[in-house]
């Protein structure tokens, strides 16, 4: 893991970004692999569902 460039967007883009994900686990497509179980999608689902 390795500190990338500050966000510069709004944090009201950045929170409507979180919030309008897709809370739901990604298969991958073949080339890339599945989202890991752990991922942001229980995140999301709470911070959409508050």
């Amino acid at each position: 893991m390795e500190r990338g460039e500050a966000d510069a967007r709004a944090e009201e883009e950045i929170a409507a970004a979180v919030v309008g994900a897709d809370p739901e686990r990604d298969e991958g497509d073949g080339r890339t692999p599945a989202d890991p179980v752990e991922g942001p999608a229980p995140f999301v689902a709470v911070v959409r569902d508050a």
